[in-house]
């Protein structure tokens, strides 16, 4: 499986962790203030270890993610509904000065075959994620977008 991977630097210091955890737990639950190709959320079920949630993208399409918080730092969206990935992840890491925020994205065994035949579709769904990492960061730093 292919894994797409973004980092960037997340504007807040050590003494705003917290917040940024905070802020990346509501993401998980509603995530359109920090990324606007999810133009709607709704959670259908809670779980023990997180939730499912079924999201609307802009052009109407809906998709269920069984959303797993692994940690406070840490959330995984698997996907159900879409063929070509398998999962989403976030991920927040402080060390020493510095809090950056990580998006993951594993294409699933259909998109990783995809993606071999098709580089064009590979770079623009990398792309893709990585034009929503910004408004993302900008997000858990708790900064408006």
């Amino acid at each position: 499986m292919i894994t797409i991977t973004h980092t960037m630097s997340v504007a807040a210091t050590p003494d705003q962790w917290e917040g940024c955890r905070e802020r990346l737990a509501q993401k998980a639950r509603a995530p359109m203030a920090y990324v606007p190709a999810i133009v709607g959320c709704e959670v259908l079920s809670e779980h023990e270890d997180g939730f499912l949630r079924r999201i609307e993208l802009p052009d109407g399409t809906r998709l269920r993610e069984r959303v797993l918080v692994l940690s406070g730092e840490q959330f995984r969206f698997d996907q159900i509904d879409d063929p070509d990935l398998s999962a989403i992840e976030n991920l927040l890491i402080l060390s020493g000065d510095t809090i950056e925020f990580t998006l993951r994205v594993t294409l699933s065994e259909q998109g990783t075959e995809r993606a071999f035949g098709d580089v064009e579709w590979l770079r623009g769904t990398h792309d893709y994620f990585g034009s929503t990492v910004e408004p993302i960061v900008t997000g858990l730093a708790g900064h408006q977008g």
